[in-house]
C-alpha cells in the first residue's frame, strides 16, 4: 500500500473517534448546541483530509525532485588533467589540482562550482543561463567558450574565446563588466579591483592541447605553473631569480627538458629527485662570454 493511502487511512480514522466522542457528548444538556457543534468540527475535519490529499502528490513529486538531484565532483591532483560532458552538453577540460561540482539535473539555472582551472564549451541554452562560481568571483554566460583559473590564494581570471561573459566578483558587484572574444578579466580579491585587458585567448588554452605557453611571466609564476602541471614540489633557493621575467612555449615536453630550455632563457641550476627540485641561481642576467 502507497503512503499516500495510508496517510488517509489514519486520517479517516482519527475522524471515526472524534465523531465517535462527540456522540458521546451529546448526553448533555444543551443538544442542539452539541449537535450543531459536531458538524461543524466534522466538516471542517474532512476539509482537512481532502486538502491534504490534494496536496500530498504536489509533497511527493517535490520530495523525489529532491532526491533525485545530486552533487557530482571530478577533480585532478597535479599531474593530473581530465574531460567531461555536463547534463546540459556542456564540454569542461579540468586543468591539474583543480576541482569541479555540478549537479546531475539542471534547473532554472545551470549553476556549476570552481576550484582551480578549467576551459569550457558550453551548450547554448537562452533560457537558462549557465553561472560558473569561484570563492571569489561568478562567471554568466548562455553559449559561449571560455577559460576560468581560481586557484586558492592567487587571483582569479577569465578569458574569453568566443561569446560573452559577465563577470562579476563576489563581495564587490558594482565590478560587474562584460567580456567578449580575447578579453581578460583579473580580480584582485584584496582590493576588489578587476582589471580587463586585450589578450591572444589561444594562448591560455593551449593547456587543453597538452602546451604551456608563458608571455613575460615571472619566473615564480612559471615554477608554480610547472609544479601543478607535472605533480612536482619545486623550491626556489634565492627569491631574486623569482622575479625574473619568462617568455616560453613548451609542446608536450617531459619536465628535464622544459627546465634546460628555460636554461637558456635565465641562468639558473636544478636538482631534481624524484617528486623535488631544487632551483638554483644568482641573477636574471646571463653572463657575456
Amino acid at each position: 500500500m502507497s503512503e499516500h493511502h495510508n496517510y488517509e487511512k489514519e486520517a479517516n480514522q482519527a475522524f471515526r473517534q472524534l465523531d465517535q466522542r462527540l456522540r458521546e457528548e451529546d448526553l448533555v444538556p444543551n443538544q442542539k448546541v452539541h449537535t450543531f457543534q459536531r458538524y461543524w468540527i466534522a466538516a471542517a475535519v474532512l476539509v482537512i483530509i481532502l486538502a491534504s490529499a490534494a496536496l500530498w502528490p504536489t509533497w511527493f513529486t517535490s520530495a523525489q525532485s529532491e532526491v533525485a538531484v545530486s552533487q557530482i565532483e571530478k577533480s585532478t591532483l597535479p599531474g593530473q588533467r581530465t574531460r567531461f560532458q555536463l547534463p546540459d552538453g556542456t564540454k569542461v577540460y579540468l586543468n591539474a589540482d583543480s576541482r569541479f561540482t555540478y549537479p546531475s539535473a539542471f534547473a532554472e539555472q545551470r549553476i556549476v562550482y570552481l576550484s582551480g582551472e578549467a576551459f569550457l564549451e558550453v551548450a547554448h541554452d537562452a533560457d537558462r543561463p549557465f553561472i560558473v562560481r569561484t570563492e571569489e568571483a561568478t562567471v554568466q554566460v548562455l553559449g559561449t567558450s571560455f577559460n576560468v583559473k581560481a586557484h586558492k590564494d592567487q587571483p582569479t581570471e577569465a578569458v574569453v574565446v568566443s561569446g560573452k561573459v559577465a563577470f562579476n566578483a563576489i563581495n564587490h558587484p558594482e565590478s560587474r563588466m562584460l567580456l567578449q572574444p580575447n578579453d581578460k578579466a583579473v580580480l584582485n580579491a584584496t582590493t576588489g579591483e578587476t582589471i580587463q585587458s586585450l589578450v591572444d585567448a589561444t594562448s591560455y588554452t593551449a593547456w587543453t592541447n597538452g602546451t604551456l605557453i608563458f608571455d613575460n611571466q615571472p619566473l615564480g609564476e612559471v615554477f608554480t605553473e610547472l609544479a601543478r602541471w607535472y605533480g612536482m614540489t619545486i623550491t626556489v633557493e634565492n627569491p631574486t631569480i623569482r622575479e625574473c621575467r619568462v617568455t616560453a612555449k613548451f609542446d608536450d615536453l617531459s619536465l628535464a627538458t622544459v627546465l634546460d630550455q628555460l636554461q637558456f632563457v635565465v641562468p639558473i641550476t636544478y636538482q631534481l629527485e624524484e617528486k623535488r627540485i631544487s632551483i638554483g641561481g644568482d641573477s636574471c642576467e646571463k653572463e657575456m662570454l
